[in-house]
């Protein structure tokens, strides 16, 4: 790999090596052939002993919130001030804890380095937190969500097309106006006088009719929406067309998140989609939880006290907007 072409693809590279060296180094596992090649890759160059310092200092300051989540069958803790049990000599928290909170923090470094590398790539886009409404050619009305990026085509017969590239987008198509075509992952929507909801994020792609009508086309066939019908696609396949809750989907349009019978896990998902860092629940029991929530998008941080109050879970704040909820 050239480090000048691709400069913060190489240093995720780095944090995950160093993360896998700490992981072994603690396991009880690790043999005298492990600490030679382990200093070998640490005198490759400055940038290993940096990556590396970065892992320690990521796995002190998670390092409470894990044993935590090692206390008996998992349960929370709670919130007292008491200094959680130290694990034994080859107990799992080095290798199961540790290595699923540092995928999901290496998950969170790749998805922020990835989007501040494409945030400025779309003809339209929007930062985290942010939304934006536009009016464009031939009666074609558009409102972003947040993370979200737009580029504007043309399509086969010379008329305004769109491409979403990641994000939530708001669409409204004038009646008076020529059919617009919209470029989605996989799929191709096509409509005239309707409202539409797209969203398309982590490679699955949702597509609501809120009025009027419209065709979404794939590989796997084409599918006729009417007002209230949603259609869910990705690279696999395509599901059922189900009636839509429009409150629900239209919600953020109104700066309000709306959550019916969902799991914590999933609340907790979306929210990250609006506010910098990243919430990370490691309970299990937690996160399976279900919730009936309406929250405010200028409510975002209150969630966290919220959920530490209501079910007892530890909160730890690290630098850059995680939180770990154990």
């Amino acid at each position: 790999m050239n480090e000048q072409e691709h400069p913060e693809q190489d240093v995720l590279v780095l944090r995950k090596e160093a993360q896998a060296w700490l992981v072994r180094l603690k396991s009880g596992d690790a043999t005298t052939e492990d600490a030679e090649a382990f200093r070998a890759w640490c005198a490759r160059s400055p940038r290993h002993q940096e990556a590396l310092a970065q892992a320690r200092q990521l796995w002190t300051l998670l390092e409470p919130a894990l044993a935590e989540v090692e206390h008996g069958d998992g349960s929370v803790q709670g919130r007292s001030n008491a200094p959680p049990a130290k694990p034994a000599r080859g107990q799992s928290m080095g290798r199961r804890a540790f290595i699923g909170l540092a995928a999901t923090a290496v998950g969170y470094i790749a998805v922020s380095s990835v989007w501040d590398g494409l945030n400025g790539q779309g003809d339209f886009h929007t930062e985290v937190g942010e939304q934006k409404r536009l009016a464009l050619n031939d009666g074609v009305q558009l409102e972003m969500n947040t993370r979200t990026r737009v580029n504007q085509r043309l399509s086969s017969d010379g008329a305004l097309a769109l491409e979403v590239l990641g994000g939530e987008v708001g669409v409204q198509v004038a009646q008076t106006g020529a059919p617009l075509t919209v470029f989605v992952g996989k799929g191709t929507i096509t409509s005239k006088a309707a409202r539409f909801n797209v969203r398309h994020w982590d490679g699955e792609t949702c597509v609501t009719c809120i009025e009027g009508r419209l065709s979404v086309e794939t590989v796997h066939g084409l599918r006729q929406l009417s007002a209230k019908q949603q259609l869910l696609y990705d690279d696999q396949g395509v599901a059922s067309v189900i009636t839509a809750d429009i409150e629900k989907v239209t919600g953020w349009q109104n700066r309000m998140l709306i959550f019916d019978d969902e799991s914590l896990a999933q609340m907790i998902t979306e929210i990250n989609r609006y506010r910098e860092g990243r919430i990370i629940l490691l309970n299990e029991q937690l996160a399976q939880r279900r919730v009936q929530a309406r929250i405010g998008l200028d409510q975002l941080d209150s969630v966290i006290a919220l959920i530490r109050d209501s079910y007892g879970a530890h909160s730890t704040f690290l630098p850059g907007g995680v939180v770990i909820l154990s």
